[in-house]
């Protein structure tokens, strides 16, 4: 049933952009069964853990999760691609800040998305992880023995 068009159990637009960021992960999470995948990969001896989706407070369980589990065995660098992350939030940056905490220097953020990495500038978690555009880039670090500032 409708009223103007509109189903009568939808929720009215808002025009608050919290409210509507709100309103599209309860619809995202309505819509999927599996909102955010974290897989984790061996390049070059290097872990790499790559989600795929949105890293927000819905889903970042799972990705602290796999992040933990890679730092916790206390391998010589770890790359985090963000090449398939639709979205990461504060509490994705707060994993990775912890992971930087763990393992320092030794993590490394593939982030194609200029305004991504302008992010880790802004919030200067690029003081902590090193930040590149592409993996192939990020292992060329991570064979350097982590060599350099992030």
């Amino acid at each position: 049933m409708s009223f103007f068009g509109l189903p009568l159990d939808a929720p009215e637009p808002s025009d608050d952009p919290l409210e509507a960021r709100e309103q599209e992960m309860l619809d995202h999470l309505a819509d999927s069964d599996t909102p955010l995948q974290v897989r984790v990969l061996d390049r070059q001896g290097v872990p790499v853990v790559a989600p795929m989706g949105e890293v927000d407070a819905y889903t970042v369980d799972a990705f602290r999760e796999r992040v933990m589990e890679v730092v916790g065995r206390q391998p010589s660098a770890v790359v985090i691609d963000l090449s398939a992350a639709s979205y990461l939030d504060s509490t994705g940056m707060a994993v990775l800040l912890q992971a930087a905490r763990l393992l320092p220097q030794a993590i490394v953020v593939v982030s194609p998305r200029p305004r991504v990495t302008r992010l880790f500038e802004a919030t200067g978690l690029a003081r902590c992880v090193r930040v590149t555009r592409t993996l192939p880039e990020a292992l060329g670090l991570c064979a350097q023995g982590g060599q350099g500032q992030p």
